[in-house]
């Protein structure tokens, strides 16, 4: 079933772009950036075959410069510096800066500040005087946001605005991470997706199938279980209140009066917190897609699928988790995972239905106590569309059809516009739902057909 290789995977543009760093005729220094387990150090050892990679290490300055002289002799061809090795930073940039055309990536670059907190400073001195009149490629990595935040992008650090390029690498899209399962089945990836998401080392963790993989979440030894409090202990400085956010944000404070009220916290924090972890892809703040991005109307989701999961599924089952009730914990999924999945069917499908509608404005709609999946509108030809996602057990019924249609009457701005109507159902449609369907002349879409869609799209993308 998982017969791919696991650890790196479909990252041609991040190759595409690490490529033309290397053949680039000037100075170049740049940040490769991304939340830990996103697969930079994989891309960053396939991109920089001819050069030299250094990882950070929390070690002393001296056995840092001792490992660094090591590495830096045989990439150079010279014995002497291996040998006798750097007695400083200045030594080693002043090799580095005579050679003139060294590609050097500097892996967990943090760890290094934090062995010696002098290199920023070494650094920039050494950039703004001679290496930025070379063909040399510094090219810094690290796994914690909030430490590339403070030494490489905070305004008061030494070597901000030295940066020339700059790469964020973002979590898997759905069909990057179908790739990970060549042979296994569509409903089946989207549970996988639905609690993996799109980082390549949650993915790695289904490789005998959802079932088993799902049940790691409850492991307390286990990568599923942990990485969510590793993650936020690692990435921030105040992860109690982080994970404060969250929480109250899966348990239905989405907007942003509703999640200071939840938590306690005041309105200047509450911004701040809120703004880092949409840095850190966990959390999206949206607006009804015939509002402007600034309406106040915006609500906070979660977004990666893994913490979305772990603060559904995880967190409040503590108690459980704790007693080994792995019988009751698997009842509690049977039970709660389909209508789970409905919302991240609604993330995978939205990229399909943006390539089919590209003069289309998408995204979600609500009003008061009304509100429809995904909604397009074209403004320009007055058309819009609404398309509803309905997975469930049961097939979707004549009211689920006829509820889309009334909904779709409150959209502001669209009297008068032809409409379309979708509805997706993970069972198929009763026979009164597919009556009131031919009769009004809406798209229907059943399992079969999404993954016959799915597949046409796939192929698309990865053609282009």
């Amino acid at each position: 079933m998982y017969t791919k290789d696991t650890h790196f995977i479909d990252r041609d543009n991040e190759i595409a772009f690490m490529n033309k760093v290397i053949r680039s005729p000037i100075a170049e220094f740049v940040i490769v950036h991304g939340r830990r387990r996103i697969g930079k150090t994989e891309m960053l050892i396939r991109a920089v075959k001819e050069g030299m990679y250094f990882v950070g290490r929390q070690e002393s300055p001296k056995d840092q410069l001792k490992r660094f002289s090591m590495k830096l002799s045989g990439v150079l061809n010279d014995d002497m510096i291996g040998k006798y090795g750097l007695k400083s930073w200045d030594e080693a940039l002043d090799h580095i800066a005579s050679h003139g055309n060294l590609t050097i990536v500097f892996d967990e670059f943090p760890y290094m500040v934090e062995s010696d907190p002098s290199i920023p400073s070494t650094f920039q001195e050494w950039w703004d005087h001679r290496l930025s009149r070379t063909r040399v490629k510094l090219i810094f990595c690290g796994s914690s946001m909030s430490m590339m935040e403070q030494y490489l992008f905070n305004r008061k650090a030494a070597l901000y605005g030295r940066r020339t390029k700059q790469l964020k690498m973002e979590p898997m899209s759905f069909i990057q991470a179908e790739e990970f399962f060549p042979r296994l089945k569509f409903e089946e990836m989207i549970k996988i997706y639905g609690a993996a998401g799109g980082t390549p080392a949650y993915l790695t963790e289904f490789r005998n199938g959802f079932s088993e993989g799902i049940m790691n979440f409850f492991e307390k030894s286990e990568l599923l279980y942990s990485d969510a409090m590793y993650i936020l202990r690692e990435e921030v400085r105040e992860p109690r209140y982080y994970h404060s956010i969250l929480e109250a944000i899966a348990a239905g404070a989405s907007t942003f009066p509703e999640i200071m009220n939840r938590t306690g916290l005041g309105r200047e924090v509450t911004s701040k917190y809120l703004a880092i972890l949409r840095d850190l892809n966990i959390i999206v703040r949206k607006t009804p897609v015939t509002k402007k991005g600034s309406s106040r109307k915006g609500i906070y989701e979660i977004w990666d699928n893994y913490f979305r999961f772990w603060f559904k599924f995880v967190f409040p089952n503590e108690d459980l988790i704790e007693t080994g009730r792995k019988d009751l914990l698997k009842k509690l999924l049977e039970r709660e995972y389909p209508a789970y999945l409905g919302k991240v069917v609604e993330g995978i499908i939205t990229p399909l239905l943006i390539d089919r509608y590209p003069e289309y404005r998408i995204g979600r709609w609500w009003f008061k106590d009304k509100e429809i999946d995904i909604v397009g509108v074209d403004e320009t030809s007055s058309r819009m569309f609404a398309c509803e996602v309905k997975w469930k057990r049961s097939p979707a019924n004549y009211r689920d059809v006829e509820n889309l249609m009334e909904k779709a009457a409150f959209i502001e701005k669209t009297k008068g516009f032809r409409k379309e109507f979708m509805i997706i159902s993970r069972n198929g449609f009763t026979p009164a739902a597919s009556r009131l369907i031919d009769e009004y002349n809406i798209t229907g879409w059943s399992m079969e057909d999404l993954e016959v869609m799915f597949e046409a799209y796939s192929g698309k993308v990865k053609s282009k």
